[in-house]
C-alpha cells in the first residue's frame, strides 16, 4: 500500500442569505480515508450533515457540508491518523441578520421620506414658475369667495356660508 497524503481540501460556500450559509468541504484522491470536520475560529468543531463519500482505486473523494448562523472564520480540517498528517483550508463567512433588515429597514424609511420632501419641492417650484410667468394665478379660497359674494359680505364668512356660497358659485 502506497502512503500518500491527503491534498488541501477545497471549500466553498454554496448558499448563503442574510442570517445563514452553507458551506462544503471537499477532498479529492485521498489516501488513506481521513476524517473531515468543520471547526470555529475557537476550535469547536461544527455539526454536520451527513458525509458523503466514495472510494476509486484505493482513493477516497468526501464532501462535508454545514450550516453556519454567524460571523467567523471557518476551517475543514482534514485527518489522517494512520500516516499523522493533517491539512485545513479556512474560509470567512460574514452573517448580516438582524443588522441587515435593520439597515435596510432605514434606507426604505430614508428614501421614502427624501421622496416626499422632493416631490413637495418640485411642486412648489413648478407652481412658482408657472404663477412667476402667469401661466396660472394663485387666488386665497377666502379672497375669491369673499370676492364673489353677491350678499355685500365683506368679513368673513362661517364654514356653512362658505359652504354655500362655493356650491352656488360652481353650479352643485
Amino acid at each position: 500500500m502506497t502512503i500518500a497524503a491527503s491534498p488541501e481540501p477545497y471549500i466553498r460556500t454554496l448558499k448563503a442569505t442574510a442570517g445563514w450559509a452553507l458551506l462544503q468541504c471537499e477532498v479529492r484522491r485521498a489516501a488513506p480515508k481521513p476524517k473531515l470536520e468543520w471547526k470555529d475560529s475557537a476550535g469547536n468543531t461544527l455539526p454536520a450533515e451527513e458525509t458523503k463519500v466514495s472510494e476509486r482505486g484505493g482513493s477516497y473523494y468526501i464532501t462535508l457540508t454545514t450550516t453556519v448562523t454567524k460571523t467567523d472564520n471557518y476551517s475543514c480540517v482534514v485527518t489522517q491518523e494512520e500516516i499523522s498528517h493533517q491539512t485545513h483550508s479556512e474560509i470567512s463567512v460574514h452573517i448580516c441578520g438582524k443588522e441587515c433588515e435593520d439597515s435596510f429597514s432605514e434606507v426604505a424609511i430614508g428614501c421614502l421620506f427624501g421622496g416626499l420632501v422632493l416631490g413637495a419641492l418640485i411642486l412648489a417650484i413648478v407652481q412658482a414658475l408657472l404663477a412667476c410667468t402667469k401661466v396660472i394665478e394663485i387666488h386665497p379660497i377666502r379672497r375669491s369667495l369673499q370676492e364673489g359674494n353677491d350678499s355685500g359680505h365683506q368679513e368673513n364668512c362661517s364654514c356653512e356660508e362658505c359652504s354655500d356660497l362655493l356650491h352656488s358659485q360652481t353650479g352643485r
